[in-house]
């Protein structure tokens, strides 16, 4: 996931530069915090190989774009943030390219820590601290 992420953000923050966009907005993270969600879905749905990351940097460059799109356009007539409208619009586009390119899922591994985690009775603790920490962000 680490990999993902890095991947993403050098997209991210290169294509930004490369078009031209605010360099002071690049520095502050502004593009690459959408395209840091799209890779860590994506690297949590499908186990990571090159294609995998071409998708990412590809997904990542969507949000840069969708981003500096949305911002404007919300921004002036609405007067509203963003947020994660971007990763909430490009995930699903880039996940069903990933299922029609037939990238592997991750191994059974992570998918039953995660279940281990969560759904096991044994582990109340880490389900009521993701509750507490949940409440504690939404409230």
């Amino acid at each position: 996931m680490l990999i993902a992420s890095l991947c993403a953000v050098f997209a991210a923050n290169g294509g930004a530069i490369f078009f031209g966009f605010d360099r002071k907005t690049v520095e502050t993270g502004y593009y690459g915090y959408n395209a840091i969600l799209v890779a860590l879905c994506l690297a949590f749905s499908f186990d990571l190989n090159p294609t995998l990351v071409l998708l990412i940097m590809a997904g990542s460059l969507m949000t840069v774009f969708l981003t500096v799109g949305l911002s404007s356009l919300l921004g002036y007539y609405v007067h509203l943030p963003i947020l994660s409208l971007p990763f909430i619009i490009v995930t699903p586009i880039v996940w069903l390219v990933g299922e029609f390119l037939a990238i592997p899922e991750p191994s059974q591994s992570i998918a039953d820590f995660s279940n281990l985690l969560l759904l096991d009775d044994h582990f109340q603790v880490s389900a009521s601290f993701l509750r507490a920490l949940g409440s504690i962000l939404f409230m």
